[in-house]
This record gives structure tokens, C-alpha cells and sequence, in this order.
């Protein structure tokens, strides 16, 4: 995909962020394993791993690196895992999730300020420089889903926030939630290169109704081989 810049594997395009995954998953149990005795030094690699991702991604724009090659290779994409991993260590050393807890809202007010001045100065001010505002926008709505994160973790059992992520829809989509990334796109791609919402369409009346019935059908298709795949295989 990165060196023929577009999306080059028809059904599975998405096993991009598979790989991503995979790669990870390939060294960072070792670096978990060596470095198991001494929890700061596990921090600080995983804080560097994040940061180093992030400047990749920076740099690689700044460079003329084609949006393809940031957005799909390993090494421009490490921040999210290595976040998530950041976040487990430090919540599993003593006190760790209560000052994870007390950095919570002023990381959320920075963050979500610098955020908000990206979109403002792509909508207000200039559409150029795009090379530096779109990786940083990326980097920083990465921290805020990691805030969401340990939010939905501390969350009052009887706030908004837990009765939603614990709702019975959500626990369903979570525990079906790969099989449902992984098969989803054979459906859509089948769709998509058939256009079959113009044939749709044309017995429906209406574009947008057809747009939303083929939504609708791929979805319940792509549970019906997502929960036999968890239910039968998987687990």
C-alpha cells in the first residue's frame, strides 16, 4: 500500500492495521519479559515508543512522505499500542491509577485546547502547513481516547459514562468486535465494486434510503459471521 499509494489489496485492505498489531505483539511481550523487575524503565520505553511513533509520523509529513506511507507502515503507527501498554503498567504499580486519575482533567483541558486550535487554524485561519497540523491533530486525539480510556475505567458505576459503556449493545459489540472488524469489509468491498446501492436505488425511490438499507444489511451480515466466528472459533 505504501509504495503504490492507494489501497492495493481489494478484500483485505484492512489487514493493514492486523499487521500493525502483529508486529507489536512480535517484540513487545520480550521487552515486557526483560524489563518486568524494573516498572519505571517499562514506562519510560513505552512512553518513548509513543513519542517516537508520533515524531515519525510528524517528521514523515514534513518530508513528503506520502499520507499512505505514515498511515499504514508499523513503525508511523506504534503510538496507539504503546499508549494502551503505558496505561496498563502504570495502573498495575501502586497508586498508579489514582495519579493517572489526577492527571486526567488537565491532560484532557491541554490536550483538547491544542486540539481545538488545529481545527481553528485549518477553518479560520490558513489551509496551508497541513504536512504539520493533520499528524499533530492525529497525536492529539490519540491522548484523548486515552483519557476516555481511564475515564470509563473510574467511572461511578451509576454515571452516564459506566451505564453506557456497560450497556448490553456495547459489552455485544465489544466481545464480537474482531470478528466484526475482520469480516466486515469482504461484505462492504463486495457492495462497494458492485454499486449495488444504485440498483438499490432504483427499486427503493431514493438514493439515501438505499445508502442506508445496504448499511443496514452489512451490519446484521457482518454479526451473523462475526458471532459464529467468536462463538465456534475464536474463543
Amino acid at each position: 500500500m505504501a509504495m503504490h499509494g492507494e489501497w492495493s489489496l481489494s478484500y483485505i485492505d484492512h489487514f493493514w492495521s492486523l499487521a500493525v498489531e502483529e508486529h507489536f505483539y512480535l517484540f513487545w511481550p520480550a521487552v515486557v519479559f526483560l524489563l518486568a523487575r524494573w516498572p519505571r524503565a517499562l514506562i519510560a520505553v513505552s512512553l518513548a515508543a509513543v513519542l517516537c511513533a508520533m515524531l515519525a509520523r510528524l517528521t514523515g509529513s514534513l518530508m513528503g512522505l506520502s499520507w499512505w506511507t505514515t498511515y499504514v507502515l508499523t513503525p508511523f503507527r506504534l503510538d496507539g499500542l504503546a499508549l494502551g501498554a503505558f496505561l496498563a503498567v502504570v495502573a498495575r504499580q501502586q497508586g498508579g491509577l489514582e495519579r493517572l486519575v489526577r492527571a486526567l482533567l488537565p491532560v484532557v483541558v491541554v490536550v483538547g485546547g491544542l486540539l481545538a486550535v488545529t481545527f481553528v487554524w485549518t477553518r479560520l485561519v490558513s489551509h496551508e502547513g497541513l504536512e504539520l497540523v493533520l499528524p499533530v491533530r492525529a497525536a492529539l486525539i490519540l491522548v484523548l481516547l486515552a483519557c476516555l480510556l481511564v475515564w470509563a475505567l473510574i467511572a461511578p458505576e451509576r454515571s452516564a459514562t459506566s451505564r453506557f459503556f456497560r450497556s448490553r449493545c456495547m459489552v455485544f459489540l465489544g466481545t464480537y468486535s474482531y470478528g466484526l472488524y475482520v469480516y466486515h469489509h469482504f461484505i462492504s468491498y463486495y457492495l462497494t465494486i458492485n454499486r449495488t446501492e444504485l440498483e438499490l436505488a432504483q427499486w427503493l425511490g431514493s438514493h439515501g434510503a438505499a445508502v442506508v438499507l445496504q448499511a443496514t444489511v452489512g451490519t446484521l451480515a457482518s454479526l451473523a459471521v462475526a458471532y459464529p466466528s467468536y462463538e465456534l472459533f475464536e474463543r
